[in-house]
């Protein structure tokens, strides 16, 4: 369900405790209902289905939190800062769940960012959302309502998206029925990088080759290699060098400032509903450039149970990066072609292949002259072109 039980909520609102109160009470009541009457207007660019006045009926104040009752509606404030952490409007079912005949008629990516925006700066907010998922819940057949999830953008940073918000909205009018924005984070000191945006890329390059078996990687488009400030939970990390207490900052919602991008096995059949492929996040520190870690995420998060196949040397359209030792060569026409068996007997030579968003961690054989890719039943073989051969065998010797 979208909708918290009381007691789910107060166990949420327990982490945002503050040690005293620092807005008042008519400030409290100020604060709430202000945003209620604006989160359900107009002015906040969503279409008004269902009328709630932001009368105040009761407040009440424990662990540093606002509690404010409603007309069918209840707010939590901060009583440190006087932000609103979570809204909700208690909507009849027949709000939570619209009639929908067609999924084309459900409100869309921009007018859900929009009143987002509009309603998290109503809020007490002043940095800015970016859309990071969207779930178009169905009840039953025929009945929706849509969940979205934002990061916050500070500058030019993304912070981490556990750390973001998340809207219900009415699935066509696009009015706000619930909000929930986590902790604030603490910041670096500097969100300005001293490395660049290329070293980092290189870094990340090595990272694959060293702590990644011989697979071929993508990266995707919901998590291109930019710039973040990164929460460093405890996940599923196979490397980690981390020059500071992790526990520490989970606790306190410190963030550091890195360059990460995920990578998916391109291998792995995607999930039929997500289309999410299992892989690995690789994060490195935007300051000193030093890799932080290469964190597997596995099929726990909605991988298909489809069995894999192997690659099918299908690398597309354009030139080849070729790295080997350390050195990357350009090249514009090579080309591996695949071939149904090999069994080469002699050690393989590690080698980065890079082409647009693929990445092949693949093993080089010289004397064969074939590239490898994947273990056991998944290792599959490619011959490299003239062009492609010629950088392997020099760069071999």
């Amino acid at each position: 369900m979208v909708y918290h039980t009381v007691l789910a909520i107060t166990a949420y609102l327990g982490v945002l405790a503050v040690p005293e109160q620092q807005i008042s009470e008519t400030q409290a009541r100020h604060i709430a209902q202000s945003f209620v009457e604006f989160a359900n207007s107009e002015q906040c660019g969503a279409s008004i289905v269902e009328s709630y006045n932001g009368e105040v009926n009761s407040l009440e104040y424990s662990d540093g939190i606002w509690t404010v009752h409603g007309d069918r509606s209840r707010v939590f404030l901060s009583g440190l800062s006087g932000r609103v952490r979570l809204y909700r409007g208690d909507a009849p079912p027949h709000i939570q769940w619209a009639p929908v005949s067609n999924p084309r008629l459900l409100i869309d990516d921009v007018l859900c960012l929009s009143i987002a925006q509009a309603v998290y700066r109503q809020a007490g907010y002043s940095d800015r959302l970016v859309l990071k998922n969207r779930t178009n819940v169905q009840w039953e057949p025929g009945f929706y309502g849509v969940e979205v999830h934002f990061a916050r953008v500070v500058g030019d940073v993304e912070v981490d998206s556990s750390l973001g918000a998340s809207f219900y909205y009415h699935a066509t009018s696009g009015q706000v029925l619930e909000m929930r924005v986590m902790p604030d984070p603490i910041l670096p000191p500097v969100l300005t990088p001293r490395i660049s945006l290329h070293d980092a890329r290189r870094a990340i390059l090595a990272a694959i080759a060293r702590h990644i078996g011989p697979v071929v990687l993508s990266e995707v488009d919901w998590r291109p290699l930019r710039l973040r400030a990164w929460y460093p939970m405890e996940l599923n990390f196979i490397y980690q060098d981390l020059p500071f207490d992790r526990a520490a900052y989970e606790r306190e919602y410190r963030t550091v400032l890195v360059y990460d991008v995920y990578y998916e096995d391109a291998n792995a059949r995607p999930h039929p509903g997500s289309g999410f492929r299992p892989g690995w996040y690789i994060r490195v520190d935007a300051i000193t450039g030093k890799l932080l870690v290469v964190e597997k995420i596995s099929s726990g998060f909605g991988a298909s149970t489809s069995k894999p196949v192997p690659f099918g040397w299908d690398l597309g359209p354009g030139p080849i990066a070729a790295t080997m030792g350390g050195k990357t060569y350009e090249l514009s026409h090579a080309d591996v072609l695949k071939v149904q068996t090999g069994s080469p007997n002699e050690p393989g030579v590690p080698v980065l292949l890079q082409r647009a968003r693929l990445i092949l961690n693949a093993l080089y054989y010289p004397r064969a002259n074939l590239l490898s890719v994947g273990d056991g039943k998944l290792r599959s073989f490619g011959r490299p072109s003239s062009e492609l051969e010629a950088v392997l065998k020099d760069r071999e010797r």
